[in-house]
């Protein structure tokens, strides 16, 4: 029993990093209906840039990781309007940029950072605390308090302002937006900036827990993907069960069968998704909302 619970609090830590991710995705699909493929090298980037900041610099690890926030959104803030904003509403062109932009971060960090895995400091630092059978460490509890108040926050933005569902209508109808007076290209760049910032979030609180390395970003981005695909693009209120199912099925093949399965049935069971909710029976690909 103790260590069914033990793997249970792991994939729930796992599923939030899923979550942050996922919302980031989330929060691109909501805003511009566009497929952020540099998600997974922000996260990576985020984790990476932490470890330097607090183990080369000698920052405190709260001052690395909310610099590591800081940059990343930054970073995204500038892709947006260099690379995407000037290519409008040409959404091959946009998904073309943003894997060159992942690509270009990974190549950035192997360089900078080197090719071993890093695990920064934790920001909650402490031994574990005994909850019945299971230790939990200070850093999990945090990694999943952080995910289920940006869950509830991303949840009560979009649909309790003003602000919020202007930002929905972006990629709803963006003509009819723009008829209204709504900024369209600044609420996408908010809505870029925000979904980076919240990629580098999830490097930066579990990387102290699961090192970050400069190849692996876009591979945890991919199962968060999938934790969103499975429940809806664009669909924040069920994101939590979507990472949640994901992140267990991973975590109980990994323990109770072989880790040599985990990545092979996560992405078999993206593979079906995809094909189940993706693939309608025109046979047309919708992988945006909307779309179709």
């Amino acid at each position: 029993m103790a260590e069914f619970l033990q793997l249970t609090l792991a994939n729930v830590t796992l599923a939030a990093v899923y979550l942050l991710i996922g919302q980031g995705w989330n929060l691109n699909i909501a805003v511009s209906g566009l497929l952020n493929l540099a998600i997974g090298g922000l996260y990576m980037f985020g984790g990476m840039l932490s470890f330097q900041l607090a183990a080369g610099w000698g920052l405190p690890a709260a001052v690395a990781a909310l610099l590591a926030v800081a940059a990343v959104a930054a970073i995204a803030l500038v892709v947006e309007r260099l690379l995407l904003r000037p290519a409008g509403d040409r959404v091959v062109v946009q998904i073309i940029a943003t894997i060159g932009v992942s690509m270009v971060l990974m190549e950035a960090a192997r360089h900078w950072f080197g090719v071993d895995p890093v695990k920064p400091p934790a920001l909650l630092p402490g031994d574990p605390v005994p909850v019945g059978p299971v230790p939990v460490t200070p850093q999990a509890v945090c990694v999943i308090a952080v995910a289920i108040a940006g869950t509830v926050a991303s949840q009560l933005f979009f649909r309790r302002t003003d602000r919020g569902r202007a930002m929905r209508a972006c990629a709803d109808n963006p003509e009819g937006a723009r008829g209204i007076g709504i900024d369209v290209p600044r609420q996408r760049t908010i809505a870029y900036t925000a979904a980076g910032a919240l990629a580098a979030l999830a490097g930066v609180l579990i990387a102290p827990l699961i090192p970050v390395t400069y190849a692996g970003g876009d591979f945890v981005a991919l199962k968060a993907f999938m934790a969103i695909a499975v429940v809806g693009l664009g669909d924040f209120a069920w994101a939590p069960a979507g990472a949640l199912a994901v992140a267990s099925i991973e975590g109980y093949v990994a323990g109770y069968v072989s880790s040599d399965y985990r990545d092979v049935v996560v992405l078999s069971l993206l593979l079906a998704v995809l094909l189940a909710k993706v693939v309608r029976p025109s046979g047309r690909l919708d992988l945006l909302p909307g779309t179709g």
